[in-house]
């Protein structure tokens, strides 16, 4: 008898034990926590504040372009992507080329923010983007993706920066007609 109450007891302690355990997987966001972060030069950052996230539907033209620019006190990245369609949400897909663009702002020691970084600095600079944006999740208003590329400095091209790992969980959006 007393063996069968502890083998209770033990089995009643694992499963209590299991029930509690919770995930370090930082890749875990069952919470619903709005975030977005990259690698920026092998330095981490993580915004404080998205300051733009909207679905700009040019539904004549059936096309629509989705933007979003997360800043910290430093450092703001903006994307933009861009799908020949219009509709509610942008479609979870794989963007890249033409269908995507990346800019990377520092703040100057005047408390300015500077744009100096861009995928493709002059629109046709001859430049290979590998600039690539991936929409994982796109409904109820919320959207999420991940994003990585080497942005360019100037007329020059030399400077570059690169952002990796680039990650947007749950960011709610607006959707503007135009």
């Amino acid at each position: 008898m007393t063996q069968n109450l502890k083998r209770i007891f033990l089995a009643f302690c694992i499963v209590i034990i299991s029930g509690c355990s919770s995930s370090d997987n930082d890749n875990d966001n069952d919470s619903g926590e709005s975030f977005m972060k990259a690698t920026i030069d092998a330095e981490a950052w993580e915004s404080s504040s998205i300051d733009i996230s909207n679905l700009i539907s040019f539904s004549s033209q059936n096309f629509q372009q989705y933007l979003i620019k997360g800043a910290n006190d430093n450092f703001k990245i903006t994307i933009a992507v861009n799908e020949p369609m219009a509709s509610d949400c942008i479609t979870p897909d794989v963007y890249s080329g033409d269908f995507v663009s990346m800019d990377y702002a520092y703040k100057t020691a005047s408390g300015i923010f500077l744009t100096e970084y861009y995928n493709d600095p002059f629109g046709d600079s001859g430049l290979e983007s590998n600039t690539v944006v991936t929409i994982t999740e796109c409904n109820n208003g919320l959207i999420s993706g991940t994003f990585s590329g080497t942005l360019y400095k100037g007329p020059s091209n030399v400077e570059t920066v690169s952002i990796t790992d680039g990650e947007f969980q749950n960011i709610p959006f607006t959707i503007n007609q135009n």
